[in-house]
């Protein structure tokens, strides 16, 4: 399970950041 949460945080990060960025440029518009 360690492993997992390890692995599974940097996934998450990876995905919500791109979106966070979208978000912002859309927002600008």
């Amino acid at each position: 399970e360690g492993d997992w949460i390890d692995i599974g945080e940097p996934l998450v990060a990876g995905q919500v950041f791109p979106v966070t960025v979208k978000s912002l440029i859309l927002n600008r518009d």
